[in-house]
């Protein structure tokens, strides 16, 4: 039987249609809602962990037929997530275009010199999941653990270069978090997305790099890579045999979120229609199988006022660390 909870949200979705299908409807006949294709918005590259979460959401709302319409996905890369959150951002009203929404969107208004749009411009749908991060060389590396890297980055400041799925993303952080852990620096290389940042580190690029399992378990089971440490507070199932960050001495916890947002304007009713479906998106066994533990990750639905109240949070966190960076306005 379903929980109270979730029957309040499916009672909520005929009213949703109801409402939009007058929102969304033309001068003579009101059309339900959604009454065409869906784009769901990535603002990095394909094959990076935002992309793995649209595709799972595409695969199980096809699946299970939870909408009447296709769900498209388009990938927008660019400026660290910047251009594909603006382009979902400048369509203020409309309510069918989605995006991905992760730690770097949050991160990027904190970042001297930028004046695009900030996540208080989309509505938060939805957090759907956590994410946390490993921290892998190229499998040709000198670095056998993590210490052996904390060693040579004191005797070489700013030297070991460490890829980045964007600046101010949760990699970026995580590597911020082990600086002032540790005192050591790193050389930032900046790409535009998880996979990109992959590629440098697999090819031998660069040092190291912290992807999300999603983002790594190909090239670390096809030996292109190393683990050294997980930035979880247990060893991660799929990777049973790499230690902590605590284990490791260095005393951090680090996790991203993956959500979903839609534009400003939208009904209401749009939003609450969207928090059945991601609902019943989570609540489904593919997800678990197919997402949730195929890649490692922590269960984790909210919607909105304790979404809104986790990126709240999640802004001061990433502000402090972002400022020992050197990347938000005013820093020295």
């Amino acid at each position: 039987m379903p929980s109270t909870r979730l029957r309040r949200s499916l009672a909520a979705v005929p009213i949703a249609v109801a409402f939009l299908a007058g929102a969304c409807g033309s001068s003579n006949q009101a059309r339900p809602y959604p009454s065409s294709a869906i784009d769901l918005v990535v603002p990095f590259q394909p094959g990076g962990g935002s992309d793995n979460l649209a595709r799972a959401i595409q695969d199980i709302v096809a699946h299970e037929k939870l909408i009447d319409q296709p769900l498209t996905i388009s990938n927008r890369a660019g400026g660290s997530g910047a251009v594909g959150f603006a382009y979902v951002a400048s369509r203020q009203n409309d309510p069918y275009s989605l995006v991905t929404m992760v730690d770097a969107l949050v991160s990027m208004s904190l970042q001297s010199g930028y004046s695009g749009p900030t996540i208080n411009d989309v509505t938060i749908i939805a957090i759907l999941a956590l994410d946390y991060e490993v921290l892998v060389v190229p499998s040709t590396s000198q670095f056998k653990t993590l210490q052996d890297v904390i060693a040579e980055a004191h005797r070489r400041p700013r030297t070991l270069t460490f890829a980045t799925e964007a600046s101010g993303g949760g990699d970026h952080v995580l590597a911020g978090l082990i600086e002032r852990a540790t005192g050591v620096t790193f050389n930032y290389v900046h790409t535009r997305g998880g996979a990109e940042a992959m590629q440098h580190v697999s090819g031998g690029h660069v040092d190291l790099a912290g992807p999300n399992p999603s983002e790594g378990l190909s090239q670390l089971r096809g030996g292109l890579v190393r683990a050294l440490a997980v930035s979880s507070p247990q060893r991660l199932a799929v990777l049973p045999d790499v230690p902590t960050l605590k284990e490791s001495g260095i005393d951090v916890q680090y996790r991203m979120f993956r959500g979903i947002g839609i534009p400003k304007g939208v009904p209401d009713e749009a939003v609450r229609y969207w928090e059945g479906v991601l609902r019943r998106v989570t609540e489904s066994p593919r997800w678990r199988s197919q997402y949730i533990e195929r890649f490692a990750l922590t269960p984790h639905f909210v919607v909105g006022d304790e979404a809104r109240a986790y990126l709240t949070e999640l802004e001061a966190v990433n502000r402090d660390t972002l400022r020992h960076l050197g990347v938000t306005a005013g820093s020295h």
